[in-house]
């Protein structure tokens, strides 16, 4: 076959059939190339063709020139003819050209040089003539840019010959050498395949991030010494004298945690752990203790470490009353067992200790425990149908998204766990008192198992072993293995991992736009309660930010939320996701329409069971019209229409639609003439501390992501018209404007009674200290999450209409509505300055909250969602 810069085949000699052969490439009986036919391939084999390593792959290698090619030669070793292939009147100037741009994001950029074909084409990369990736692109008409993504196996740090062919063109149209670091993560919330080694999964860059947050939180220099000493011996490993080093909180002070080191195999294994805990960053206070099998030249490590304690235990004697004294003995609420830890990382201590706190449902959580080279050693294990041990995440890359989720796991092999240490206490007190320190500790997690209480996987939790081998044929020969394989796995019940205890055993696969960022607007706020509605049903999620972009703060908060979420490089494009994911989803869970119109045919096509539940987030086409009849701009009016009939297209596919407003389901429903399947999407606000009284509270606020241009209006209609009107009635009345994305133009707007605040983290900032919240929407539609928030804090409000619609408000009796801006001023005033009638609405909002706003009535709302589509 010759298409795309490449010839594949296979050759076979009778005489040699076991033997390579090789050939040669001839264009129009010109010799250009030679190749030896080594490949194996499964169907040569089957048809009995020697031993099936006969298939050769080569690039042809033509330059660019106006002769024409009328056929391409296979010869032989002796130059014989084996295949002449016509490629016809062909002329390589109708190839497409193409330049080279740069790295863009996590693949490569190209410009096309000539005429943009009207079919999109069809690419195909190469690594040493080995398809690594193949699809259509697009050509952006204007800059003549296309992209392509680059696979994960590229991003290992080595160099590669890279080609790149077109589907329907015989030669190549680029070739290079091409080198790209290992996959890490950027310091910031943006792609995710950036070479920054703060955030990469190998040792070196975990003890500089250690470094990092040490130095970030140093009070004294005689810490930072002690810092340097424990990142120089992990480095050089060169054993040397050191002065006392103060690991762990002082003895006779409270701890939280007590870390128990155990069995280590020797003082160059244990000087490794304790130096990685001295260099690691923790947040919380924690005790070290040695449980050691009469280990040599201990003492010198206790001079090294006052500290520390040391508890002599041998490992198949005496380890059942040995543990039951040490935890006794320490008297800390939370109690690790390091297991093979060799090297802490930063947080380790701290996260494992963190999701104890948060699960009261949980009694023990285990670590990520790496090799070396940023590969996965362990995720906890489970046991499949048959009862045997399955090792999560072996030999894969520690980012991989399916062991990057808090989940639940059936137990622990080598990684550190952490136990309840009560809970821990009454389990061992029930073992056999000749049970080994392994068999204990599995005993334990049994034990939990069988109560219905979790075991759980922390992946930010972060330790590596000693390198070593990564097969199971390899960790089958050591102890651990073969004690776990032997438990009977009826005591762990039907738990099994990536499902809750009470899991109804479904999963959806959930799209948005990005990957929510709760603390910039609304609506990410709202994507993270129907995730928490969801899984409080018991449904496991997956979620798909159709950007595929990794951001290390929202990313990581949704996997510690017990989320999967998928990002490139390991999904490379949204076709990937849908061929790789759909299958294994019970339903689809769609914010947005132009997200929709991404997915919704495919999965109409190739997976016309299952549900598909749409989230409208607003009615795009209602804002749209709104703004254009607001402005009179008949060309906007147009577009709006166009959105209405690509809204309403998504929305009668869609087995359920569901939508924040119910002026929003009135306007669907005489749209669609359906309304059995739509459902009010239930909005959850959480209980706020009440802030300051009403004398101690000043001004008035505005709270909006300006991203959102109904919010860039809202400012530009108060400021401009309001704000003036109030200046000269009630000059002490001063207006805080906060939020994301604050256009510079507003610096304009800033005066003696208007400031502009922009983004702040904490909300409490706002709500506890102004005395009434405004919200001037001129234009929008949905339902406005600024306005709820201040409802869940008690501060009273005074709206437009297009602002309270949906809500629930009602004026004056939970809110003051304004239109024209004396009005605006009137409520205002009024509001402002009398005491009863702001204490009566804010009263009164929080009982609409309670009543309408709870988890518990979002949760019932959320089950007849899912009741309807067969879901529950």
């Amino acid at each position: 076959m010759l298409d795309a810069g490449v010839i594949s085949g296979w050759l076979f000699s009778d005489d040699s059939p076991y033997e390579s052969q090789l050939f040669y490439i001839a264009l129009d009986g010109n010799v250009v190339a030679s190749g030896l036919a080594n490949i194996f391939r499964g169907d040569l084999l089957e048809a009995g063709i020697g031993n099936g390593s006969h298939g050769f792959s080569h690039y042809v290698l033509a330059d660019y020139t106006t002769k024409n090619i009328k056929s391409m030669s296979i010869l032989d070793s002796l130059g014989y003819l084996v295949k002449e292939i016509p490629v016809g009147e062909l002329s390589l100037q109708s190839t497409p050209r193409v330049s080279y741009a740069r790295r863009s994001g996590n693949g490569l950029e190209f410009i096309w040089l000539g005429d943009i074909p009207e079919k999109r084409p069809v690419c195909v990369l190469y690594k040493e003539s080995k398809v690594v990736w193949d699809g259509v692109v697009s050509i952006d008409p204007q800059s003549r840019k296309f992209w392509l993504p680059l696979p994960l196996s590229l991003f290992d740090g080595q160099e590669h010959n890279l080609a790149l062919g077109i589907k329907g063109h015989f030669n190549l149209v680029w070739s290079g050498l091409y080198k790209e670091s290992q996959i890490a993560i950027s310091a910031g919330n943006s792609r995710g395949a950036l070479s920054n080694f703060a955030f990469s999964g190998d040792r070196a860059s975990q003890r500089y991030r250690s470094l990092s947050l040490q130095m970030a939180h140093l009070t004294n220099a005689s810490k930072a010494k002690q810092l340097q000493l424990a990142h120089d011996y992990l480095t050089d490993k060169k054993k040397l004298t050191y002065p006392e080093l103060l690991l762990g909180q002082p003895q006779g002070l409270s701890c939280l945690v007590t870390v128990v080191l155990t069995l280590p195999k020797s003082i160059s294994t244990l000087y490794a752990t304790l130096m990685s805990l001295l260099l690691a960053y923790e947040q919380v206070q924690f005790k070290i203790v040695v449980l050691h099998d009469n280990l040599a030249n201990v003492d010198e490590v206790k001079l090294t470490f006052p500290n520390v304690e040391f508890v002599e235990c041998e490992t198949h004697k005496h380890s059942v009353s040995s543990l039951i004294s040490l935890t006794k003995h320490v008297q800390t609420p939370f109690v690790i067992f390091a297991n093979k830890l060799q090297e802490s990382c930063s947080n380790l201590i701290t996260s494992l200790c963190q999701y104890l706190q948060d699960d009261d449902k949980a009694d023990a959580v285990c670590a990520k425990l790496l090799a070396n080279g940023s590969v996965i050693r362990e995720a906890g294990i489970t046991f499949d149908a048959k009862g045997e041990v399955m090792i999560n995440g072996l030999g894969e890359h520690w980012l991989t998204p399916e062991f990057s989720y808090c989940k639940e796991v059936d137990g622990v092999l080598d990684a550190p766990v952490c136990f309840r240490t009560d809970a821990f206490i009454n389990s061992v007190e029930q073992c056999d008192s000749e049970l080994s320190l392994a068999e204990v500790l599995f005993s334990v997690v049994k034990e939990s198992k069988a109560l219905d209480r979790k075991v759980m996987y922390c992946p930010k939790a972060l330790a590596f072993c000693e390198p070593g081998p990564l097969s199971v044929a390899e960790i089958e020969k050591q102890n651990n293995y073969p004690i776990a394989l032997s438990h009977d796995v009826n005591h762990y019940g039907v738990n099994k991992a990536n499902q809750m205890s009470d899991s109804c055993g479904k999963r959806i696969l959930m799209f948005d736009v990005t990957t929510p960022s709760p603390d910039k607007d609304a609506g990410s706020y709202a994507a993270i309660k129907e995730i928490e509605l969801m899984q409080s049903l018991g449904f496991a999620i997956t979620f798909v930010p159709v950007d595929l972009e990794y951001k290390i703060d929202y990313t990581s908060n949704l996997q510690n939320r017990g989320v999967e979420v998928l990002y490139q490089p390991f999904f490379i494009q949204l076709d990937a996701v849908l061929n790789e994911r759909l299958a294994s989803a019970d339903a689809v869970y769609i914010t947005r329409y132009n997200v929709a119109e991404k997915v919704i045919d495919h999965i109409k096509q190739h997976y016309p069971q299952t549900p598909i539940i749409f989230n409208n987030a607003d009615l795009h086409f209602l804002r749209e019209i709104r703004t254009a009849l607001s402005e009179n701009n008949s060309d906007d009016l147009t577009l709006a229409l166009k959105t209405r009939d690509q809204e309403l297209a998504v929305i009668k596919k869609a087995d359920v639609v569901v939508s924040y407003s119910d002026a929003e389901l009135a306007v669907i429903t005489s749209f669609a003439l359906r309304q059995d399947n739509l459902f009010k999407c239930p909005w959850v606000l959480k209980p706020k501390k009440a802030g300051k009284a009403f004398h101690e509270r000043q001004g008035i606020a505005f709270l909006g992501g300006y991203k959102h241009l109904p919010n860039v209006a809202a400012v530009d209609f108060f400021v401009t018209q309001v704000m003036p009107l109030i200046a000269v009635q009630s000059p002490h009345i001063t207006l805080s404007i906060y939020g994301s994305n604050v256009p510079e133009r507003f610096k304009l707007y800033e005066s003696p009674n208007v400031k502009i605040v922009g983004y702040i983290e904490d909300l409490d900032e706002l709500f506890h200290e102004c005395r009434i919240f405004i919200c001037p929407l001129i234009a929008g539609a949905g339902i406005k999450g600024k306005v709820l928030e201040s409802l869940s804090y008690g501060v009273p409000t005074v709206l437009s209409k297009t602002a309270a619609e949906g809500t629930g408000l009602i004026e004056g009796l939970t809110t003051l509505i304004a239109e024209q801006p004396q009005s605006w001023v009137q409520a205002i005033n009024t509001l402002y300055e009398d005491e009863s009638l702001w204490q009566s609405i804010a009263q009164n909002q929080r009982l609409l909250c309670d009543s309408l706003y709870s988890f518990e009535h979002g949760k019932k709302q959320m089950r007849k969602i899912f009741e309807f589509a067969n879901l529950l």
